[in-house]
């Protein structure tokens, strides 16, 4: 694998190079993934994973939220702290990967993000240990940009996702639960509309996502909390492509609710612990 240092629009970018693929990492902007492409046969280059711009220097694509106890913070006690705040600064690499931590280190708790990379797929994990001396409630997000569809001839409308959850959620845009229905193991895209669909219960890890033929496509491998967790997919705000997220939530039973932020509802580290949360992404 080889590195480097890019600057682009003022980011200093982190380029690693695993033939045919090409990633980009911006550790400033908590060590996300902000580009994934693929030399193809034909010399041609795809762009698998891309980066919403939602103004100078706000890079929106891999990210996940903290919440931590600390008593001396007003509103029921807690303060939100969130990684996608933080820069972050390379601290391992070798010809597998590459490992990020924050640039302070005197936080109450300690996220760590670590990318495997390979030719045709690459793994994330985001981990938290609690350092400190009282629980962390976390609930974990990650979310990916996915340059689905790759043709014109195939709008995303014409695509399928493939998964076993036991609630299929139609989700407002503002990610409201506007009604729920028994899943199937295959569903089309073309009910997004301006909204978005989720799944909760997952019962299996791999997701796929898709040509309507099945010809071309993602696939998804989110961590071993999928039954606490909920998939999302809808159109990315500036060119119609797909966003898919996978986040925890403790309410994701069978009734297709939310937490809506509720504590109750999220990850608790104990102190001294550490909770992974991990995907995978592969074409094929």
């Amino acid at each position: 694998m080889d590195t480097g240092e890019i600057d682009y629009n003022g980011l200093k970018l982190l380029s690693a190079e695993v033939p045919p693929s090409r990633y980009l990492f911006c550790p400033e902007h908590a060590a996300k993934i902000i580009s994934w492409q693929i030399t193809m046969a034909d010399g041609s280059v795809r762009d698998v994973l891309f980066s919403e711009m939602r103004g100078a220097n706000d890079i929106e694509s891999v990210g996940a939220k903290i919440f931590f106890n600390a008593k001396s913070m007003p509103i029921s006690g807690f303060q939100n702290f969130d990684i996608e705040d933080l820069p972050f600064k390379k601290v391992e690499s070798d010809e597998n990967g590459i490992v990020f931590v924050p640039e302070n280190a005197s936080l109450p708790c300690i996220p760590k993000v670590s990318y495997r990379l390979s030719e045709l797929y690459f793994h994330m994990e985001i981990s938290l240990a609690n350092s400190g001396t009282m629980p962390i409630y976390w609930r974990p997000a990650i979310h990916f940009f996915v340059n689905l569809p790759w043709t014109e001839e195939m709008p995303l409308e014409k695509h399928v996702v493939k998964c076993i959850a036991k609630k299929r959620l139609r989700l407002s845009d503002s990610i409201v639960v506007i009604n729920s229905a028994k899943s199937s193991e295959k569903t089309s895209l073309d009910l997004l509309g301006d909204g978005a669909i989720g799944f909760s219960q997952l019962q299996d890890s791999k997701i796929w996502i898709g040509t309507s033929n099945e010809e071309e496509g993602l696939s998804f491998i989110f961590g071993n909390k999928t039954q606490r967790s909920i998939l999302m997919i809808r159109k990315a705000e500036s060119n119609g492509k797909a966003e898919v997220a996978f986040l925890w939530d403790t309410k994701a039973d069978d009734s297709g609710e939310l937490s809506n932020g509720d504590m109750r509802n999220h990850m608790v580290i104990a102190p001294g612990g550490t909770e992974i949360f991990s995907a995978e992404i592969s074409t094929y």
